[in-house]
């Protein structure tokens, strides 16, 4: 999330640039031994397997099923997405009532589909029509298929839309902020997120 901001700092630290790594998709085995080593107190067993497989139905690799069915080893896994996905379990967890002390297939089943749905319909609520049409507009291309950025200054000029909304959007991970060229930009924090938008989940008034 920080990286451009980071970037900016390179002069002075020289060495940052040979001190990165990029993260990229996870196979299937790396992304469940990330999950239980996470949050394995959470999880009834057999579960972490079920999350890994749900998170590689939304973004189907090659000869992968949308239910995200195969060997492990030929899944690929979006690290931000299955962030978001145990992110949310484990929200839905707490929120149950009375909640869980733990994780388990119902509640996966339950919350597993509406994860992005659920996170992008909390991260507008309460915002004006206006902004999510900026958001669903602005900020995707290609008919809804493809993220891109749009100047601050312009989401600030939507009518009903105002500086602290904006701080809101990105303290809630749903749009991050990036210079460019000198003026500040905000696009979709990730591509998983685009198809959420796309398809207009939040029922505008």
């Amino acid at each position: 999330d920080f990286l451009p901001d980071l970037e900016g700092w390179r002069e002075r630290f020289r060495d940052m640039g040979h001190n990165r790594f990029r993260l990229g998709p996870l196979t299937g085995e790396g992304a469940l031994a990330a999950v239980l080593k996470g949050g394995s107190p959470l999880l009834q067993p057999g579960t972490a397997e079920e999350i890994v497989r749900r998170v590689a139905g939304f973004r189907m690799g090659k000869g992968v099923s949308r239910s995200g069915e195969g060997a492990l080893a030929d899944l690929q896994i979006e690290p931000a997405l299955l962030s978001l996905m145990c992110f949310e379990l484990n929200r839905a967890r707490l929120a149950a009532l009375p909640p869980a002390s733990q994780i388990d297939a119902e509640l996966i089943r339950n919350a597993g589909d509406r994860i992005l749905s659920d996170f992008y319909q909390r991260s507008v609520a309460g915002l004006p029509k206006s902004v999510c049409v900026f958001i669903e507009e602005r900020l995707l291309a290609g008919q809804g298929r493809f993220r891109q950025s749009a100047p601050e200054e312009e989401f600030l000029g939507t009518p009903g839309a105002n500086a602290e909304q904006l701080q809101r959007l990105i303290d809630g991970r749903l749009v991050r902020r990036e210079e460019r060229l000198g003026t500040q930009h905000i696009e979709l924090t990730h591509d998983v997120l685009v198809d959420v938008p796309g398809q207009r989940h939040v029922e505008l008034d």
